[in-house]
């Protein structure tokens, strides 16, 4: 059995989609890696909380609307210990807000497909040359193509 585990971390009550329609997400994420048990953590912050956040690791002193860190075993953890953690990643609703009005697209598709973006990020895709920016956006479109989700790159 399937075994998916997502902690979402919301202090300040931000407005985010519905954990059903994150599942859903992480679901198919999971199910496309061949991943049976995993978890990840999800922090929804402010703007200014990413920025810093987004400054402190990624030297860009701006918002950003999601950053993903790979969960790194550290050495000497026994085997069995967080062998089923994704790792965490940090979504700010506002900057998702923004940017669905800008793009002209719906609020909840949008945040489909950045967490899944972010998932695929835990999971070692990226984007960092054309090859791997297609690849990655070719699993995204596939997997919100199941959800009844337009491409979001047309």
């Amino acid at each position: 059995m399937n075994s998916l585990d997502i902690n979402i971390i919301n202090d300040d009550e931000h407005p985010i989609i519905s954990e059903e329609k994150l599942l859903e997400c992480f679901t198919l994420v999971s199910e496309y890696l061949e991943i049976v048990d995993t978890s990840v953590n999800v922090n929804i912050v402010s703007n200014n909380e990413i920025q810093e956040v987004n400054n402190q690791y990624r030297n860009k002193n701006k918002p950003t609307n999601i950053i993903s860190f790979p969960f790194e075993k550290p050495e000497g953890l026994p085997d069995d210990i967080m062998n089923d953690f994704l790792g965490d990643i940090i979504i700010a609703p506002d900057v998702l807000k923004s940017e669905a009005l800008e793009q002209d697209k719906s609020l909840e598709n949008h945040w489909c497909h950045i967490f899944i973006h972010g998932l695929l990020h835990l999971a070692g895709y990226d984007h960092q040359t054309d090859e791997d920016a297609k690849i990655m956006e070719n699993i995204e479109i596939n997997i919100l193509n199941k959800m009844n989700i337009q491409n979001p790159y047309i």
